[in-house]
């Protein structure tokens, strides 16, 4: 799929980057102690040659002696320095792509939440209970109670589903679009372990439910599912709150 081959792309571009960093970094070292070496005994061999004395200086030795340090150990300085500043900048530009990301990821999760904050529902009134509303996070117990009713009616779970989303379309059409944004953001980026932790940290019982029935219907793509398995989001699922018929296998 295109995904995962981006997916896999920039999780081994992030490998290679590090791999250069870390080579570079010891390449830095490298360099800066062959220098320091390097002048230690270059020192050593001019006075074990008697190139330097305790006698009066001799302007043409010490002057040759300046060259030599200069222009051979000081260019191994400039390419340690020149890398110096080059990890620098690929480390800042690394960070701020990484706030970047961060104002983006927690950003649609602020609009997630408050869509759902938002979120209301008039139920009518039945044999057994008045009509009432129900608000927020609560919403999702209605939609899964919905979902297994049109179950318990002979439909299959694609149909009860899609017969649920349709019903409750203003609500649930904007959620999955902030769900699958986030999603589809998370999973592009190449250290997502936190921000996969923080999203799965946030979906509550009856809605990890909810997102189990839409793994059944089309209303989530086929890399959509395969992402939310890879996320492990249904491994806290609830089976006191679905059918257990109806638990979707990640393969």
């Amino acid at each position: 799929m295109v995904w995962r081959r981006s997916v896999y792309a920039q999780s081994d571009m992030s490998h290679l980057y590090f791999l250069m960093k870390r080579f570079f970094v010891t390449l830095i070292y490298l360099l800066v102690i062959l220098g320091i070496v390097g002048i230690l005994i270059t020192i050593w061999k001019y006075y074990s040659s008697d190139f330097i004395s305790s006698g009066p200086v001799n302007p043409t030795i010490i002057g040759t002696f300046g060259d030599f340090i200069g222009g051979f150990f000081g260019t191994i300085f400039t390419i340690a320095t020149m890398l110096l500043v080059w990890l620098t900048y690929s480390d800042q530009k690394h960070e701020i792509q990484k706030r970047n990301y961060d104002s983006v990821f927690f950003s649609l999760l602020g609009m997630l939440n408050e869509h759902i904050h938002h979120m209301d529902l008039n139920i009518a009134a039945t044999s057994h209970r008045p009509a009432h509303q129900v608000h927020g996070r609560d919403c999702f117990k209605h939609f899964c109670t919905t979902c297994q009713f049109h179950l318990s009616s002979g439909n299959t779970i694609e149909q009860a589903i899609q017969t649920t989303y349709t019903n409750n379309e203003s609500d649930l059409g904007p959620y999955l679009k902030y769900l699958k944004n986030i999603i589809r953001q998370i999973r592009d980026f190449e250290n997502n372990t936190f921000y996969i932790d923080t999203l799965n940290s946030t979906i509550t019982g009856y809605e990890l439910a909810l997102i189990n029935y839409f793994m059944f219907s089309n209303l989530l793509s086929d890399d959509d599912k395969t992402t939310i398995c890879r996320f492990k989001t249904l491994l806290d699922l609830d089976l006191a709150k679905i059918n257990n018929q109806n638990i979707y296998i990640c393969r």
